[in-house]
């Protein structure tokens, strides 16, 4: 952070609070016997990710305003390089809601509520078991399906406000590995089964068969055992709804050749743009550093 923005931002405020742990979360995020023993509630933060200073404080006193089970989420921006650079644009999400409801909103919508944004009881991390540990790629969709349905309401806290971190090369969220789609599909299949397990009904099916087809559209062309297995839970959950999304390009593209062909040519001139930035931010450089090491003359 930019020197004398530390009381703006924070990555671990509140520490010295009663009843509350803060669990990283690093390679996986189980919190421990002792911690879930002696707090009352758990804030989870991924070391690239930013809490305001006052995160926490205003969400304890939130919280414990509501009924017993009751979760929290709050306000949340994407930054890149400063956090000053975010904009709190509320979405669908930003709202109280049932479980079930809350879930089927994510899902339908394709939004997101990162960890840190949640404050939750230890009683709900009991109910909802452990972090699996063996997935990588959206690991998080898989826990917090179980922590939203262990809880018994969902309430949204206006004004706590959070910092989620985007474009960091090599983040997990970026991997595209065989390992790392066998997890995103195992986390899909788990989290959606958890929702399934609660309510077996015409929209909660219609929302998890978009899920694995989205993960189809997604993965495409890589790991096609995977897409074919999705392919089948979309056919047992009644088929899916959703359509592959993109630009006017994508679109006009998809409508002539099909998705798979679009998809593919968009990656191509992506690959092919990014080529071109980093050869010329790579001759710049050279530029750069050619003229520094310059000798000077009388």
């Amino acid at each position: 952070l930019a020197q004398g923005s530390r009381q703006k931002y924070s990555r671990f405020p509140g520490s010295g609070m009663p009843g509350c742990a803060l669990q990283e979360r690093t390679s996986f995020s189980n919190p421990t016997t002792a911690a879930l023993g002696t707090v009352t509630y758990i804030q989870y933060l991924d070391g690239d990710d930013l809490l305001a200073p006052d995160k926490i404080e205003r969400q304890l006193a939130f919280l414990r305003q509501q009924p017993l089970g009751t979760v929290s989420c709050c306000e949340w921006t994407r930054f890149y390089q400063d956090p000053a650079e975010g904009q709190f644009t509320p979405q669908a999400l930003w709202q109280d809601a049932t479980p079930i409801d809350w879930l089927i909103c994510a899902w339908e919508q394709h939004l997101m509520m990162h960890g840190a944004t949640w404050l939750i009881p230890s009683s709900v991390i009991q109910a909802a078991g452990e972090w699996d540990e063996s997935l990588t790629l959206i690991n998080d969709f898989e826990y917090f399906s179980r922590v939203v349905l262990a809880s018994k309401h969902i309430r949204f806290c206006w004004g706590a406000k959070t910092y989620y971190r985007s474009g960091l090369q090599n983040s997990v969220s970026g991997r595209k590995s065989e390992v790392a789609w066998q997890s995103a599909f195992y986390a899909i299949n788990r989290g959606t089964q958890h929702l399934l397990n609660q309510e077996d009904s015409p929209r909660t099916r219609q929302v998890c068969a978009n899920v694995f087809q989205r993960f189809i559209y997604e993965a495409y062309p890589a790991v096609p055992s995977l897409r074919q297995r999705a392919q089948q839970r979309v056919q047992q959950l009644g088929g899916a709804t959703e359509r592959p999304i993109g630009g006017p390009l994508f679109s006009l593209l998809t409508r002539l050749f099909g998705w798979q062909l679009a998809k593919l040519t968009k990656e191509r001139l992506y690959r092919y743009g990014y080529e071109r930035w980093r050869a010329k931010k790579s001759s710049q450089s050279t530029v750069h550093e050619t003229s520094n090491n310059t000798p000077l003359t009388a």
